[in-house]
C-alpha cells in the first residue's frame, strides 16, 4: 500500500504542488515523484481546480491503494497575517485535502514538528530519514510520507 507526502507552496505567485508516492515503504525502495506549477495568467479559482486536477490524476495512477496522505503545512514562522500568498497557499491545501481524502480516509495536515514526532524523533531525524529516499529537492514531501505511516 502506498504512502503520500505532499507540500504546497508559492512559487511566482502561483501554487506550486510537490509529492512523493512510497508504494514500498520498505526503507531504500524507489519512490515515485510528481510536481505541478499552476497555470500562469489563470485567475486563483482556475489555479487551484488545475492543480486540484493533477494531484487527481496522478493518485490515479498510483497501482494499489493508498493507505494513507500527509499533508505538510508550511512553517510561516513568527509572522501572522494573512498574505495574498498564504491565501492563495490555503486555498491550494484545502484542494489537495478534498482531492486526498477522495482516495483514502486516512488523510492528515501535519506540521514540521509533527512530522518528527510521527516519524518518531523531531523534524530533522524525519527529513535525514527522508533523503535516503530522494533527493533533496522532494525532502519535505517525503518526510510528509513517511509521517503518513503513523495515521
Amino acid at each position: 500500500m502506498a504512502l503520500v507526502g505532499i507540500t504546497v507552496r508559492i512559487r511566482t505567485g502561483r501554487p506550486y504542488l510537490r509529492a512523493v508516492v512510497l508504494d514500498d515503504p520498505a526503507p531504500g525502495s524507489p519512490a515515485r515523484t510528481f510536481d505541478y506549477l499552476a497555470a500562469a495568467g489563470d485567475g486563483q479559482a482556475d489555479q487551484v481546480h488545475g492543480l486540484a486536477d493533477a494531484l487527481r490524476t496522478e493518485l490515479t495512477a498510483v497501482v494499489g491503494p493508498i493507505e494513507a496522505v500527509v499533508v505538510r503545512e508550511a512553517d510561516d514562522g513568527a509572522r501572522g497575517g494573512l498574505t495574498s500568498g498564504r491565501k492563495a497557499r490555503a486555498r491550494a491545501e484545502g484542494a489537495v485535502l478534498d482531492v486526498a481524502r477522495g482516495r483514502t480516509v486516512k488523510v492528515d495536515v501535519m506540521s514540521g514538528p509533527q512530522i518528527g514526532r510521527a516519524c518518531g524523533g523531531n523534524l530533522g531525524s524525519a527529513e535525514t530519514l527522508a533523503a535516503e529516499e530522494v533527493d533533496a529537492a522532494w525532502v519535505e514531501a517525503a518526510s510528509a510520507a513517511l509521517a503518513a505511516r503513523s495515521l
